[in-house]
């Protein structure tokens, strides 16, 4: 197996069932999954990707995160469990860093009407195009989900290309299956399941949801129900259409132009689509990534359709569902993950040489300042920490400028001033240990605004007031 980042590997152990992990590793999942699930299913998480920090103003550093989405942000206060900014991986000393962000719109398709085909498909057999996926090893490299034979089909081969309506998107990657179509229904050849990744094209404008109501929220992680709902999005069909669960996993022959093929723990339907929907993503009530569209039998008087569960193909081929954050800003337009590295840098300023807890009391300065004060220290993170003539780290005549804004997670101090910027714009610091002071300094140092006032607490080599207007 590929050696892992540490990142990479709590993502797949809490992706894949033991069962399918090797043998030294299963203990260590079986841990790790206990430990996450008793704050996971209690924190309102909607779902969880792995990826990379995302380029901030001041850095082009790429940073591993196992990002969990929610469906908004609370106030700490209002959280009864909160997603831990670092995990640590049992059996080793590695620790995973986490971002928290709001679930927005999963990539669903790769143009305006989310039409895919392959070179030897054609534009009148066009499918839909199911999801956006990345490499687990590779964030960056994206990849369009469809129906097998959407994409591939018996003539199909690696670097065909795929067009979305009449402009090509991508190339068939090696991510496929190789099926054997037969002459006649064969309920007892077992083959594996219809599906094929395209790997989209660089820099692509195209990919974006034709639907403006398909908010995927994440993959289903638990069996479909009989009885159950689902909602699928086809291009063809042009709107959500809803149905019910009949079978929760049937191995069922599929008949296609060149023969059939048989596929085993496929959901069976009422009908939920029609020619052109092979697939098209299929959601439950939650808005959660349960498959997609494989076949229907709209001729039969009980017309049903299959559809091919999407946990099969993320476990073969490694992938994840792309998933990706609103784009909101935190005061003074900043984005977000620019406050954490705007952060991150200050403490790295401030406090590289302190113990945790003296980087976790300067984080909450910033804080106190924040909530307290924000008409006199600045109305969000950023412009607390940048605010002229307050942390002197940011003073344009200080020699140690140049390294603060070079610095970089190469640095294991910047890495624990990082892990500490994270939990602060989380809202998951440990309590304030400065008692809401909103001032420090440095231990011997003489400074004007402190005369005639008593230090709240000292710690490491820095004193802390809480009573300077």
């Amino acid at each position: 197996m590929i050696a892992l980042s540490g990142t990479q590997l709590a993502y797949r152990w809490l992706t894949t069932t033991p069962a399918r992990l090797v043998p030294d590793e299963r203990e260590a999942a079986r841990a790790f999954r206990r430990e996450c699930l008793s704050w996971m299913r209690a924190a309102q998480i909607e779902a969880f990707a792995l990826g990379d920090k995302e380029e901030t103003s001041l850095s082009n550093m790429r940073e591993p995160v196992l990002r969990f989405y929610v469906r908004r942000k609370l106030a700490s206060r209002r959280v009864k469990t909160l997603i831990p900014a670092v995990i640590s991986l049992p059996g080793s000393h590695r620790r995973v860093m986490t971002d928290v962000s709001v679930a927005k719109v999963a990539r669903a398709s790769c143009g305006p009407a989310s039409r895919i085909y392959g070179r030897y498909v054609g534009p009148n057999d066009a499918g839909t195009a199911s999801c956006v996926l990345y490499a687990i090893d590779n964030p960056s490299t994206r990849y369009i989900l469809s129906a097998w034979h959407v994409l591939c089909g018996p003539g199909g081969r690696a670097a065909d290309p795929i067009s979305c309506d009449n402009s090509i998107c991508g190339m068939l990657s090696g991510k496929y299956q190789s099926l054997t179509p037969e002459p006649a229904k064969n309920p007892f050849r077992i083959q594996s399941f219809d599906g094929a990744l395209a790997l989209a094209n660089p820099g692509s404008t195209e990919t974006g949801s034709p639907h403006s109501n398909l908010h995927l929220s994440g993959i289903r992680l638990t069996p479909v129900a009989k009885g159950e709902t689902l909602t699928c999005f086809g291009s063809f069909s042009g709107a959500a259409r809803a149905a019910v669960v009949l079978e929760p996993a049937v191995t069922e022959p599929i008949g296609y132009r060149y023969g059939y093929i048989t596929f085993a723990n496929l959901i069976k339907t009422t009908l939920l689509s029609q020619k052109g929907d092979s697939g098209a993503p299929v959601v439950d009530a939650t808005n959660k990534l349960v498959g997609y569209v494989v076949a229907d039998d709209s001729d039969s008087a009980a017309a049903a359709t299959w559809i091919q569960p999407i946990q099969q193909v993320l476990s073969e081929y490694a992938v994840s569902l792309a998933v990706e954050a609103q784009a909101t800003t935190n005061g003074e337009g900043t984005q977000p993950k620019d406050q954490i590295d705007i952060l991150a840098r200050t403490l790295w300023g401030e406090a590289r040489g302190e113990p945790e807890k003296g980087i976790i009391a300067i984080a909450w300065v910033v804080l106190n300042r924040l909530r307290m004060r924000p008409l006199q220290f600045g109305t969000s993170i950023a412009g607390v920490c940048q605010k002229p003539k307050q942390f002197s780290c940011w003073n344009k005549d200080d020699r140690n400028l140049p390294k603060l804004l070079g610095v970089n997670t190469a640095n294991s101090a910047f890495r624990r001033c990082l892990e500490v910027a994270r939990a602060a714009v989380a809202n998951s610091l440990p309590e304030d240990p400065t008692f809401g002071s909103c001032h420090y300094h440095t231990v011997g140092t003489i400074a004007k605004w402190s005369v005639g006032h008593t230090p709240a607490v000292r710690i490491g080599d820095h004193v802390f007031f809480n009573d300077v207007a």
